[in-house]
C-alpha cells in the first residue's frame, strides 16, 4: 500500500515506535489496534477474524488455511525439549487475577528457557514491577516441557543463605534422613530429573548463588528461573530486565480506543472495576487515568494499589494524592506479604538489603529529579568524600539492585535515574536523615554553576548540546530554584544568579511564562538585598521576557528599575545592557527614534569600554531597529560593521548571524538578487559550524525569498527541512513560525487539511508561550485557509482579530506574510460587499482574542477539503 510507518501510525492513532515494534515482532498489538489495522491494510472480510487472532497471539493462533510466515527458528543452540504427553507435577501458586500486558515478556522468557544453552535465567527489576507474577506465568507455560515438573520455591521468609537448598527440598516434598545432608539428598533426587525450579525473591540470599550453581552442574536436566531485584552475577546466568507496563504518550494523549488497549490502563481499570463495577474509561476521565499510570511509572503493584482506592476516592482525587504516594498507596489485602500491601513496604524490602554506604548514597540521590550525571553525584552526594566507595561504583551497585536505571545523556555521557515512586522513598529517607539542608544546598550550588557555565556556550557552536544538557537537567534546575527561594538558609542572591543565567535557555526553549514567574519570585526575595550585578542581570532578563510576551506595561516598569539600579551600581556594562533593553521596548512601542537613541547610547558606552564583542552585539540590535524603521541603508551599515568586528574576533557564530542579517536587509528591501548570496553564504557557514539554529534561520529566510517569488515548491522544500531540524533540536522559540511558513507553502499546493493542521500546531505553541505577534501570524494563516474554503465572513473575522493583535504587539508583517495578508484581503473584497466586510471586521474585533484562539484550536481538520492550488501574486 506504499504506507510509511509514520503514515500507518497516524491512521491507526498510535506512535511510530509502536508500529516499529509490531513490525519487528517485539510487540503484539492490542485488539483495538489490530482492528484498526484491518481497515488500514484492507484485509478481506473473510480473513479478518483470523488476522486479529494472529496479530494478538502469534502464528500458532491462526487456522491452517491462512498462509502466514512461520516464526523465526531458534538458534543452533535451541532446546530440544519436547512437550511431554502427561500432565507433569507442579506446586505453582494459582493466581487469582489475570496477568495483564505481559504477553511479549512471557514469550521472550519462555523461548529463552527452552534453549539448551540457558540453564539459569534471572528476572530482574525494581520493587513492584511484577517479577514473581511474570515468573509464575512463564513457568505455567513451560510446564508441558518438563517431564518431572515445575516447582515454585518461595524465599521471601528465608534469611539464612544456608537454608536455600533446604527450602528447595521442602518445595519438592523431600524428607532427607538425618544421616544424609540436605544438599546431597536434593542433588541425588534431581540428578536424573527434567525439572524447572522457580526461585522467588532471591535478592536477600544472593550468597547462596554458588550452591544453586553447584546443584545445576550436578543435575543436567535441571533449569532455574530466578526472580530477584539484583542478578546473581553468576557464570552462565542469563538476565531478563522486566520492563514497566506500556504507558500512554506523555506529550500527547492517544485516542480513547488506543488508550483502552494499553496494559497500564487495562490493569488500572480491571482492578478498579473489581471494587467499583460501574467505572468505565470515558473522554471525561481518560486524561486523569492516563496521568495516574504515568505518575506511577507503569509499576503494576503501584497501579493496583492506586486502583484499590477507587472505593473512597474519585480518579481525580487519586491523582492529586500521588504527591504523597507512599502514604496513599496502601491496600487492605491483609493476607498478602507486608511488602505487597503498601508501596513503601515494597521499597523497604530493597532498602534494608543495602549496605550502610549504599543507603547513604541512595537517600542523597533523592534530591535529584529527572536523573543526574556522575559529575552531579560527585559534587552533591560526595562533596566531603565521606562515601566508602567511589560514586561510580556506588551508582553501579544501586543500578544492579534495580533501584536506579542507567541511560545515555547528551553526547553519550552516562546518566542515572530513578522511578518516581522509588525517588519519593529516597527523598523521604533524606528528609529524616538530618542532612537534607546540606544536600539541597550542594545541589543548588552545583546547578547554579552549571547554568552559569552554559550561558556563554548558548551562542557558540556548542549551543545545541548545551541547550539539550539544560533541558535534561530542567527538573533539577526547578528543584534548585524552589529550594533557594523557600529555604531560609539559602542566600537571597542564589536564586537571582540562577534565574539570570537561565534566561537564554528559557527564551530559546520557549519557557517564557515559567521563566517570568521564577524571575519575579527571585527578584522579590532579593528586593531588600544589596544592589549587585546579578540582580541587574536578572532584572534585564525579566524585561526581555515580558517584552517577548507583549506585556509592555510590566516590561517598561522593570526596564526603568533596571536602568536606575545599573546607574546606582555604576557599572557601565550593566548600564549599556539596560539601555539596549529600554531601546528594545521603545521599538516595541513604535517610538523608533527614542529606541534608536537609547541603543546608540548603549553602543557609545560599549565603545568606551573597549568591549568589541558587546559593540558588535549592540550594532546587531541597532540594525534590527533600523530595519523596522524602514531605514535599510542604516541597517546595512550597522550589519556591515558588526560583521567586520565578528570576523576580526573570529566569532564564527556572530559573523554568520551578521551575514544572515545583511541578507535579511536586502530581502526587506525586496532586493532578492542581493539577498540570496548573503543568505546562501550564511547557510553554508552555519552548516560547517553544525549550528542548527543558524542553519534553520538561513533556510527559513531562503524559503521566504522563494515564497515572495511565487516558487512555492522550493519554499515548501526549504521550510520542510527547517521544521524537521527544529523538531529534532527541541527548540520552540522559532518553531511555530516555521510551522506557519510551511503551512502557507502547503496551502498554495492546495492541501488545506495539512495547512490547517500546521497552522493549529503553531498556534497552540504560540498561545502556550503567550506570544501575541506569533498568535497574530497563525490566525492570519488560518483565515487564509478559511477564505480558500469559501467561508469569507468567518475568514474576515479571523483576519480582523489577527490584525488587532499585530497592532497591539507593535509588529509588522514580514514581506512574504504581507503578500499573503494582502491576497486574503483582496479575496474578501471579491467575496463580500463593503458593508458585509466591515460588519465582519467589527464583529471580529469585538471578540476577546483568547476566546477566538480557544475556538480555532477546536476546529477539526476533517471540516476542510483539498482545494485547487491557491494563486497569489509574487512581489517581484
Amino acid at each position: 500500500l506504499d504506507l510509511t510507518q509514520w503514515d500507518l501510525a497516524e491512521r491507526v492513532g498510535c506512535s511510530r515506535e509502536a508500529i516499529q515494534k509490531i513490525e519487528a515482532g517485539t510487540r503484539r498489538p492490542s485488539k483495538q489496534i489490530a482492528e484498526l489495522l484491518i481497515a488500514c491494510l484492507e484485509i478481506p472480510p473473510e480473513e479478518r477474524p483470523a488476522f486479529v487472532r494472529w496479530a494478538r497471539l502469534g502464528p500458532e493462533a491462526a487456522p491452517p488455511d491462512l498462509p502466514l510466515a512461520s516464526a523465526p527458528p531458534l538458534s543452533t543452540a535451541a532446546a530440544s525439549v519436547a512437550p511431554v504427553a502427561s500432565t507433569p507435577p507442579s506446586n505453582l501458586p494459582a493466581p487469582l487475577t489475570s496477568l495483564i500486558g505481559r504477553d511479549e515478556e512471557v514469550e521472550a522468557v519462555r523461548r529463552s528457557l527452552l534453549r539448551d544453552d540457558v540453564r539459569l535465567l534471572t528476572l530482574v527489576g525494581p520493587p513492584g514491577i511484577g517479577k514473581t507474577r511474570l515468573g509464575i506465568a512463564v513457568a505455567a507455560r513451560l510446564s508441558v516441557h518438563f517431564r518431572d515438573g515445575v516447582y515454585f520455591v518461595a524465599l521471601d521468609t528465608v534469611n539464612d543463605t544456608h537454608l536455600v537448598i533446604a527450602a528447595i527440598g521442602k518445595s519438592l516434598g523431600l524428607k532427607p534422613s538425618e544421616k544424609q545432608p540436605v544438599a546431597e539428598a536434593v542433588a541425588v533426587y534431581l540428578r536424573d530429573k527434567q525439572l524447572l525450579l522457580v526461585l522467588d525473591n532471591f535478592e536477600q540470599v544472593l550468597d547462596a548463588g554458588p550452591e544453586v550453581l553447584q546443584l545445576l552442574s550436578a543435575c543436567p536436566g535441571l533449569k532455574a528461573l530466578v526472580t530477584s531485584r539484583e542478578p546473581l552475577h553468576a557464570y552462565g546466568e542469563r538476565r531478563f530486565q522486566v520492563p514497566p507496563l506500556e504507558l500512554p504518550d506523555r506529550k500527547r494523549l492517544p485516542d480513547l480506543d488506543v488508550l483502552a488497549g494499553l496494559a497500564s490502563v487495562i490493569l488500572f481499570l480491571q482492578r478498579a472495576q473489581a471494587r467499583k463495577p460501574d467505572l468505565a474509561l470515558t473522554p471525561a476521565n481518560a486524561g486523569t487515568i492516563a496521568a495516574i499510570c504515568l505518575h506511577l511509572d507503569g509499576l503494576p503493584l503501584a497501579i493496583e494499589l492506586a486502583a484499590a482506592r477507587i472505593e473512597d476516592l474519585a480518579p481525580e482525587q487519586i491523582l492529586a494524592g500521588l504527591g504523597d504516594r507512599l502514604k496513599l498507596l496502601k491496600g487492605d489485602l491483609r493476607y498478602l506479604p507486608p511488602r505487597q500491601q503498601t508501596l513503601r513496604g515494597a521499597i523497604d524490602w530493597s532498602y534494608h538489603l543495602l549496605t550502610i554506604g549504599e543507603r547513604t548514597l541512595f537517600r542523597r540521590l533523592g534530591v535529584f529529579v529527572g536523573g543526574c550525571s556522575l559529575a552531579a553525584v560527585q559534587a552533591v552526594c560526595n562533596a566531603n568524600h565521606d562515601l566508602p566507595f567511589e560514586p561510580q561504583a556506588g551508582m553501579a551497585a544501586l543500578s544492579s539492585k534495580s533501584l536506579l536505571y542507567r541511560e545515555t545523556g547528551v553526547e553519550g555521557e552516562p546518566r542515572w535515574g530513578m522511578l518516581e515512586s522509588i525517588r519519593e522513598y529516597a527523598r523521604e529517607r533524606l528528609g529524616g536523615s538530618g542532612e537534607a539542608t546540606e544536600i539541597h544546598r550542594l545541589h543548588a550550588a552545583y546547578y547554579t554553576e552549571l547554568a552559569e557555565a552554559a550561558e556563554p556556550k548558548l551562542r557558540g557552536a556548542e549551543q545545541l548540546a548545551w541547550l539539550n544538557r539544560l533541558e535534561n537537567e530542567h527538573e533539577n534546575l526547578r528543584v534548585a530554584l524552589e529550594w533557594s527561594l523557600r529555604d531560609r538558609a539559602s542566600d537571597a542572591q542564589e536564586s537571582v544568579r540562577l534565574t539570570g543565567a537561565l534566561h537564554p535557555f528559557w527564551k530559546r526553549r520557549a519557557h517564557w511564562s515559567e521563566g517570568r514567574d521564577w524571575l519575579k519570585r527571585a527578584l522579590a526575595q532579593s528586593a531588600d538585598s544589596q544592589v549587585t550585578q546579578e540582580r541587574v542581570k536578572a532584572l534585564n532578563a525579566a524585561v526581555l521576557l515580558a517584552a517577548d510576551q507583549a506585556d509592555t506595561g510590566s516590561a517598561w516598569r522593570l526596564a526603568q528599575e533596571n536602568l536606575a539600579l545599573s546607574r546606582e551600581l555604576g557599572d557601565a556594562g550593566s548600564i549599556a545592557h539596560s539601555l539596549n533593553s529600554l531601546g528594545f521596548l521603545l521599538w516595541k512601542k513604535k517610538d523608533f527614534a527614542a529606541a534608536r537613541a537609547s541603543c546608540e547610547r548603549a553602543l557609545g558606552l560599549c565603545r568606551e569600554l573597549g568591549d568589541r564583542l558587546t559593540v558588535a552585539d549592540s550594532l546587531h540590535n541597532l540594525s534590527h531597529i533600523a530595519m523596522n524603521q524602514g531605514d535599510y541603508e542604516a541597517a546595512q551599515l550597522y550589519c556591515g560593521e558588526a560583521a567586520t568586528i565578528y570576523r576580526e574576533l573570529e566569532d564564527e557564530i556572530g559573523l554568520d548571524d551578521a551575514l544572515g542579517d545583511l541578507g535579511l536587509v536586502a530581502y526587506l528591501r525586496d532586493d532578492h538578487a542581493a539577498a540570496r548570496p548573503y543568505l546562501e553564504e550564511s547557510l553554508a557557514r552555519f552548516r560547517r559550524a553544525a549550528s542548527v539554529p543558524g542553519v534553520v534561520s538561513a533556510l527559513n529566510r531562503l524559503g521566504d525569498l522563494a515564497r515572495c517569488q511565487g516558487d512555492y515548491a522550493q519554499a515548501e522544500m526549504l521550510y520542510t527541512e527547517c521544521v524537521a531540524m527544529y523538531r529534532d533540536s527541541g527548540d520552540k522559540d522559532e518553531f511555530p513560525s516555521l510551522l506557519h511558513n510551511l503551512a502557507y507553502a502547503v496551502l498554495h499546493r492546495g492541501d488545506c487539511v495539512q495547512a490547517i493542521g500546521l497552522f493549529k500546531e503553531g498556534l497552540a505553541i504560540q498561545h502556550e508561550m503567550g506570544n501575541q505577534a506569533g498568535i497574530a501570524e497563525c490566525l492570519a494563516g488560518i483565515a487564509s485557509v478559511v477564505i480558500a474554503q469559501g467561508k469569507a465572513q468567518q475568514g474576515a473575522q479571523l483576519l480582523s482579530v489577527a490584525e488587532a493583535l499585530r497592532e497591539a504587539s507593535s509588529t509588522v508583517w514580514w514581506p512574504a506574510d504581507r503578500i499573503e495578508y494582502e491576497h486574503s484581503l483582496a479575496l474578501l473584497h471579491q467575496s463580500l460587499s463593503e458593508a458585509a466586510l466591515a460588519a465582519a471586521w467589527v464583529e471580529g474585533r469585538g471578540r476577546p482574542w483568547g476566546e477566538v484562539v480557544a475556538d480555532v484550536l477546536q476546529i477539526s481538520a476533517q471540516h476542510f477539503s483539498r482545494s485547487p492550488a491557491v494563486k497569489c501574486a509574487s512581489n517581484d
